[in-house]
């Protein structure tokens, strides 16, 4: 059927929110494709539409709650997703393993890189800044144009969000990079990626200051 933009919705998610199965299927989609670099050392893609759904539901971990989720909908589904965190994060990966051990799924050792060398980054976000984490958007909407799914969920992420916005993207993504400057944010230095494997992957840091 025929998808106009007034058939899309966006909203910021509650840990109130009871979500269908598929909707947290769909969120944990979504993350997982976020970022080739950070997410398959946490798990695999399968491992991770089993273990997120429950950490969203539960409530239970700083980083992935539904507090943390601002999402575009077309119907049920959910299509797109803004993981982002007001001030400090403290992020532990002890929830993710109790909850793997709770479905008998091993993880990898590179687990706690990543919580060290990935996540430890965002305890220096200033109380009144919001990081994005991660933004996607499910790849069969990704290239239509006629939508502009993407760019329309940032600016609906934007306007709920007059606060000072940070985030890191990798020099490789250039879609990425197009959109968040369309949207008014601004280059303001340049690091190495995160990799479990420590490979070099030049990164911008960009923000975008408060409304």
């Amino acid at each position: 059927s025929q998808i106009t933009e007034q058939s899309i919705t966006f909203r910021q998610l509650s840990h109130n929110d009871i979500l269908e199965e598929q909707q947290l299927i769909d969120l944990a989609g979504l993350v997982y494709d976020t970022d080739k670099y950070v997410y398959p050392p946490l798990f695999s893609r399968k491992q991770a539409k089993e273990i997120l759904p429950l950490l969203f539901a539960s409530n239970e971990d700083s980083m992935f709650t539904l507090d943390n989720i601002f999402c575009a909908m077309i119907g049920k589904r959910i299509v797109g997703l803004i993981l982002h965190r007001r001030g400090p994060l403290t992020w532990s990966a002890d929830k993710l393993l109790e909850y793997a051990s709770m479905l008998n799924i091993t993880l990898p050792d590179t687990v706690r890189i990543v919580e060290q060398d990935y996540f430890k980054g965002y305890e220096a976000t200033a109380a009144d800044t919001t990081a994005i984490l991660n933004c996607c958007v499910n790849s069969n909407y990704r290239m239509r144009n006629e939508i502009r799914l993407g760019t329309r969920m940032m600016q609906a992420f934007i306007g709920q969000h007059p606060e000072r916005l940070e985030l890191y993207v990798l020099q490789e993504t250039n879609a990425a990079m197009r959109l968040y400057l369309r949207t008014g944010f601004k280059l303001a230095g340049k690091c190495n990626g995160f990799s479990a494997d420590k490979r070099e992957l030049p990164c911008f840091f960009m923000y975008r200051p408060a409304k």
